[in-house]
């Protein structure tokens, strides 16, 4: 059975897991923003791309001249999961919402090395 978008049921799963904004054309495009960033993108045929990113430390700040005038310059460690699955039913969505979650903050619960594998 091809996997077929339910707009109102998805959006729905969306709202109940804080994403504050989702667009539906050709694709879903979902988006969060706490003290992460969360973009959530699913395509027609139920492919779920997830990109969740945020700050890991605290950003270096020069300054130059442009034109006469100070302009800040940050230089910022940031931290980049992805996620990729494949939906084979909309109503899947709030379970693979609550997991991604799940996994992402026990990932910042786990010490050591930032570029251990597996989420």
């Amino acid at each position: 059975m091809a996997f077929v978008m339910q707009p109102d049921a998805m959006t729905a799963a969306f709202k109940t897991a804080g994403y504050d904004d989702v667009n539906f054309s050709d694709v879903v495009l979902a988006r969060r923003d706490d003290d992460k960033t969360w973009e959530i993108v699913i395509d027609r045929g139920g492919r779920l791309k997830a990109s969740i990113s945020y700050r890991t430390g605290r950003p270096k700040e020069t300054s130059v001249d442009v034109l006469g005038r100070k302009a800040l310059v940050l230089a910022e460690k940031n931290t980049l999961i992805t996620v990729l699955f494949s939906l084979q039913d909309p109503g899947e969505l709030p379970d693979v919402l609550a997991a991604i979650e799940e996994a992402v903050n026990a990932r910042d619960q786990t010490p050591g090395d930032s570029e251990s594998p597996g989420v």
